[in-house]
């Protein structure tokens, strides 16, 4: 995979994937996964390390305001209005 200039929309929602999820373009992976990833400890840890002075749990809420003001869900993908149920995988 390279990185570069995304030359188109890198993330969508259409009504007929993942019931409407804002998913990247291209992809049936939901934003929020993205979202969850970077609340994990070791993803945490660099930052934490640089900005000491910033609170763990004040870097969690900005991620999952983030993650809802983008997708509607939290960074758990809780909160969208059409999910499946807790513990189903998603197509």
């Amino acid at each position: 995979m390279v990185w570069g200039v995304v030359q188109r929309e890198p993330i969508v929602r259409d009504a007929n994937v993942l019931e409407g999820q804002v998913v990247f373009a291209g992809t049936r992976v939901p934003v929020w996964v993205l979202f969850n990833y970077l609340t994990d400890e070791r993803a945490l840890a660099g930052f934490a390390e640089a900005y000491p002075h910033v609170a763990r749990e004040d870097v969690l809420a900005a991620l999952d305001q983030a993650c809802r003001l983008l997708t509607g869900q939290d960074s758990h993908g809780e909160g969208a209005a059409l999910r499946p149920p807790r513990g189903q995988r998603q197509a």
